[in-house]
């Protein structure tokens, strides 16, 4: 749900899945019909990018926006990292040095922001 500034509560339209392939097989994700932004990092060591983004964005035909993240491996999409967090798990914080994480993700959030009013006709804001 997404609540909105006059009080009203209006459910999600749009999926957000991650990792989609692990949770939904390519026959579970062709009957969907709500539009789908995919972002996948072209250097993901954990997950296989093209069975993590570039099948599922396949399989969606003409539903997806596939946008493929230079140099991003598999935790590059986590939110940037506390200090605390650099100290406690630096492997889930750490990328490679091409990444500016706050950077990437204010880009995304703009993307999606993007995707919203185009393609849902409301903005996130």
């Amino acid at each position: 749900m997404i609540n909105l500034a006059s009080g009203h509560t209006m459910r999600m339209r749009l999926p957000r899945l991650a990792p989609s392939s692990v949770m939904f097989s390519a026959e579970a994700r062709r009957p969907v019909t709500a539009p789908f932004a995919v972002f996948v990092g072209d250097r993901d060591e954990a997950l296989s990018p093209e069975a993590n983004g570039l099948a599922p964005a396949r399989d969606l035909e003409g539903r997806a926006e596939l946008h493929i993240l230079a140099n991003a491996g598999h935790f590059t999409l986590l939110a940037p990292c506390t200090e605390d967090a650099m100290r406690e798990t630096p492997a889930l914080c750490t990328d490679r040095p091409e990444i500016d994480r706050v950077a990437l993700h204010r880009d995304i959030n703009q993307e999606i922001e993007r995707f919203f009013d185009s393609r849902l006709g409301m903005s996130t804001q």
